[in-house]
C-alpha cells in the first residue's frame, strides 16, 4: 500500500512531534526556527524591510548551522510545492548532523520552506504556482510595493524575497541555492541547470542526469531569479513525492554539493562515497544530459489526463499515445524520453519530451 500524504507529509509541518522524525532519531531543535516571525519594522529598521504597510514577516527558516570557519552560504529550499515534502525532510536531516558537526563546517548552511500555507495544506499551491512567479516584471512589482498581497503566493514570495536579500547580504562567501523537487511520476533522480559555467560545474558532480532547456520554457522559477543575481543555483528532482528513496536522494545531492563548494572535507564524512553511489546507481541506464523539445502546456479545461502507467525517462516512439483531453488522443511527436508526466491535479505542464544530447552549448 502507497503510503499516504498524511504519514509522509506532516513530518515537514511538526517535526519535533512527527513519528517520522522520531524514526530518524531527530530532536526538537530542528523545529528551532519553525513558526517565528521577523518583529514588525519600518524602513529606518532594515533596508530590505517593505515600508507601506507594516507587516509582520515569517520567517521561512526552518534550520541553520554556523561553521566555525568562514566560508559559502548554502541556502537550501524544500517545499516550493506544497506537495513535495521529500526536499524539506532531507535538509533537517542534513541539518541536524551538520549541528553535531559545526566544528567540520565552513561557512553558513540554511535550510528553507518554500510555500509554507501550501505545505500545511498538503496542495503545490493555493493560488498560483510559487515556483512560476518569479518573473521580472513581478519582482518590479515587489520592489516598488505594488504586489497584490492578497494572492497567498505573492506573500510567500514577499517573504521569501526579502528573507533571501538579509541572507545574501549577510554571506562572507559564494552563494550556493539548492531548490528541491520531487514529480508525481516514479523517476529517477536529475539536475534542472542553467547552462553557466559555474552552475554546470556543481551539477555535473551530482552523478544524475542534467536536463538541458527546461529553465528556457518554463519562466519565473526561484533558481532563476537566484542565477540572474549572480549565484550558483541547481535544481534537484530526487523521484516520485511520496517515495522515502527522494529523501535519501535529496540528501545524497546535498551532501555532494557541500562538497564540491569546499564547505565539507570528504575525510570528515565517510559516507559521502555512499551517497555519491546512491545516485550513481539510482540513474543507470539514463543519458548523461538531455535536452527539452517538447512542453505539452495544458490548463483545467482542457481535461487533460496522462495514459497510465508512465515513468519518468521512459521511451516513447513516435506516434506512441501519452495522453488524451477533450479533443481526443495526444501522440509522441517524436522518438525521445517521456519527461514529468503529470499524475496529479494542479499543473499547467501535462508532460514533456526530451532526447539524448552531447552537443548542447552548455556542455561546452
Amino acid at each position: 500500500m502507497r503510503r499516504s500524504y498524511h504519514a509522509f507529509a506532516k513530518a515537514t509541518i511538526a517535526p519535533c512531534k512527527s513519528p517520522f522524525y522520531a524514526a530518524q532519531g531527530m530532536g526538537a531543535s530542528l523545529a528551532i526556527h519553525q513558526g517565528k516571525r521577523a518583529a514588525i519594522m519600518s524602513p529606518q529598521d532594515t533596508p530590505f524591510s517593505p515600508p507601506i504597510p507594516l507587516v509582520q514577516r515569517r520567517s521561512h527558516i526552518v534550520g541553520e548551522v554556523r561553521g566555525e570557519q568562514a566560508g559559502p552560504t548554502f541556502l537550501g529550499v524544500g517545499c516550493t510545492h506544497g506537495n513535495e515534502p521529500a526536499g524539506l525532510m532531507a535538509l533537517m536531516r542534513v541539518c541536524e548532523q551538520l549541528r553535531s558537526s559545526a566544528h567540520l563546517l565552513r561557512g553558513r548552511f540554511v535550510a528553507l520552506r518554500g510555500n509554507i500555507n501550501a505545505s500545511e495544506k498538503e496542495q503545490r499551491f493555493l493560488s498560483s504556482d510559487l515556483n512560476r512567479i518569479w518573473t521580472q516584471t513581478q519582482i518590479q512589482q515587489l520592489q516598488q510595493h505594488e504586489l497584490d498581497l492578497t494572492i497567498p503566493e505573492n506573500i510567500e514570495q514577499y517573504e521569501l524575497y526579502y528573507e533571501f536579500q538579509e541572507l545574501i547580504d549577510a554571506s562572507e562567501g559564494e552563494i550556493f541555492a539548492m531548490d528541491l523537487h520531487t514529480s508525481s511520476s516514479h523517476s529517477a533522480p536529475f539536475v534542472v541547470v542553467a547552462p553557466r559555467p559555474a552552475n554546470l560545474h556543481y551539477a555535473s558532480q551530482l552523478h544524475a542526469p542534467l536536463i538541458f532547456g527546461l529553465e528556457e520554457l518554463l519562466a519565473g522559477t526561484l533558481m532563476n531569479h537566484l542565477c540572474n543575481l549572480g549565484h550558483v543555483t541547481i535544481g534537484f528532482e530526487a523521484g516520485q513525492h511520496l517515495d522515502p528513496q527522494s529523501v535519501r536522494c535529496h540528501e545524497a545531492a546535498i551532501w555532494c554539493t557541500l562538497e564540491q563548494a569546499g564547505m565539507i572535507q570528504k575525510e570528515d564524512f565517510p559516507d559521502l562515497d555512499a551517497h555519491k553511489m546512491l545516485l550513481q546507481q539510482t540513474s543507470q541506464g539514463i543519458p548523461d544530459a538531455l535536452e527539452v523539445f517538447y512542453r505539452h502546456a495544458i490548463t483545467q479545461e482542457d481535461a487533460f489526463r496522462m495514459e497510465p502507467g508512465f515513468a519518468n525517462f521512459d521511451r516513447v516512439e513516435k506516434g506512441q499515445r501519452i495522453a488524451a483531453d477533450r479533443n481526443g488522443p495526444i501522440l509522441a511527436l517524436d522518438d525521445g524520453y517521456i519527461f514529468l508526466p503529470l499524475y496529479q491535479g494542479q499543473g499547467n505542464d501535462g508532460f514533456f519530451l526530451v532526447r539524448s544530447t552531447s552537443h548542447h552549448p552548455g556542455l561546452n
